[in-house]
């Protein structure tokens, strides 16, 4: 049975934390309890503390004590120099109430194994009677629904498969956390100390999370950009149809189209899994996009009004050429739906990294920022389950009522930035 079909009811969790909380004010027989308590305060398992960096701040002059978890992030590519991505903190803080604190820095300084703990807590949640169903794994994944509300956004970082998309303030997490664990102990009627004040030990404007994120107001300036030039193009075009503002109108759209596409469909943008114009539904307003996976090779997502009408361009200025060969072999579905003329007046297939080229001047960027920057934006909004089904991390088939909201989200987001 998997974890998920485990109820663990919060009466466990209750008698978990008393339990913990006891025995370290009693300070007997408490190796490598602070780990398990950490565990429980945190909602990361026990697997999850022991892969990343641990490091505890602050107790002085009454502040509150901070555990900073460095999660072990995938790298991503993004130039450094460039100012459009959020900069990235290597850490999350969390709060601890001070009883934690002693035990834990102890536990820190050995070589401690997530087994070991295992078999320490199993011992423990014993002796309190919680139930054997109810793991040290089972128990602080519990821990995270309940202090890491649905919409708060705060629940992707603790879930290492969506990490990277992540990006917070510090100042703002652990303020959340802060009174999320706090109202949970009070509900259990647990007593600890306190902080006078919650204040920072470092800097205050730190972000957790990856550099695969753009800033939306570069993204607005992004589109912006790409619409400008659509505008200036085809007002060449009409003024003079000649073969070369006939190119610089088809680059313009295409480039246009291409950015919005991936945006509204957090897409992966595959050079081999290229969208075609077979993908689109246009009877149902859905487009088909391939997944990663070969389990489920496609998930069909809205087609937002917003990528209606650029396509609806873009597919307008191609039907004007039908005897062209290559753009024929484009609407037959043949070849991928976005391409653009580069040198020599070539037809070359428009990805994300040739688009990301073009943009920002040939510097390294990961070509999946827009899907993480609007997985980010989407989580604030969102549940976790809701987030995945729409970007292909859920494996199970998304509810189209849910797909439709999220999507009519992403249109409100996509017109706003353009504006």
């Amino acid at each position: 049975m998997s974890n998920a079909q485990h109820h663990i009811h919060p009466d466990s969790i209750a008698s978990a934390l008393k339990g913990t909380f006891l025995l370290l004010e009693s300070a007997l027989d408490t190796e490598l309890l602070g780990i398990f308590v950490a565990s429980l305060c945190t909602g990361l398992t026990l697997h999850q503390l022991r892969k990343s960096s641990l490091s505890l701040e602050g107790g002085k002059d009454c502040n509150a004590f901070e555990l900073l978890v460095t999660l072990p992030l995938p790298k991503v590519k993004v130039a450094p120099e460039l100012v459009e991505f959020v900069g990235a903190g290597s850490a999350l803080r969390f709060y601890l109430p001070s009883v934690v604190v002693p035990q834990l820095t102890a536990d820190l300084e050995t070589q401690w194994r997530a087994n070991d703990v295992v078999k320490k807590a199993n011992k423990l949640l014993k002796s309190v009677g919680v139930h054997r169903s109810a793991t040290p794994a089972r128990l602080a994944k519990k821990v995270r629904e309940l202090i890491y509300k649905q919409g708060e956004g705060v629940l992707v970082k603790v879930s290492l498969t969506q990490a990277h998309y992540c990006h917070e303030s510090n100042t703002s997490f652990f303020k959340q956390h802060y009174l999320a664990l706090s109202h949970l102990l009070n509900e259990y009627q647990i007593k600890f100390n306190k902080p006078l004040e919650l204040k920072f030990v470092s800097q205050l404007d730190s972000f957790a999370g990856s550099s695969g994120i753009m800033q939306l107001t570069e993204v607005s300036s992004a589109l912006k950009r790409l619409c400008w030039e659509v505008i200036d193009a085809s007002d060449a075009f009409s003024h003079c149809a000649s073969l070369q503002n006939r190119y610089r109108l088809q680059n313009a759209l295409a480039r246009r189209a291409m950015l919005v596409f991936c945006l509204s469909t957090c897409t992966r943008h595959l050079r081999r899994k290229a969208p075609t114009v077979n993908d689109f539904d246009t009877q149902n307003a859905r487009v088909a996009i391939h997944n990663k996976s070969s389990a489920i090779p496609y998930r069909y997502l809205p087609v937002i009004t917003l990528l209606e009408r650029v396509l609806e361009d873009y597919l307008g200025h191609l039907y004007r050429y039908p005897s062209d060969g290559f753009i024929a072999s484009v609407l037959n579905g043949d070849r991928g739906l976005f391409f653009t003329y580069e040198q020599s007046n070539t037809p070359v297939l428009l990805t994300m990294k040739e688009l990301n080229t073009y943009l920002f001047n040939c510097k390294s960027v990961n070509p999946n920022w827009p899907r993480k920057t609007v997985v980010n934006w989407l989580f604030r909004r969102f549940s976790e389950p809701d987030v995945a089904a729409y970007v292909e991390h859920e494996k199970e088939p998304p509810c189209p009522v849910v797909l439709h909201a999220i999507a009519q989200s992403i249109n409100t987001l996509l017109n706003t930035l353009i504006k």
